[in-house]
């Protein structure tokens, strides 16, 4: 298990897909989107993703408020 800092858009999506299958989301729109993780992430937030091999398989998102 690897776990490292999330900073691209391919990385983005990625994590968007994981909600959708963690959370059952219908459509993109009901995860948080590339907009917000791109400008959270300008502004402190953290993105972290947990891989097994090349394999996404968790993550944690916090930003402050």
């Amino acid at each position: 298990m690897t776990i490292r800092s999330l900073h691209t858009i391919p990385e983005f999506l990625e994590v968007i897909a994981l909600e959708q299958e963690i959370w059952g989301a219908a459509v993109p729109e009901d995860a948080v989107g590339i907009p917000l993780f791109v400008a959270t992430r300008k502004r402190g937030a953290i993105l972290l993703g947990a891989y097994d091999a090349a394999r996404l398989v968790g993550f944690v998102y916090s930003f402050p408020g």
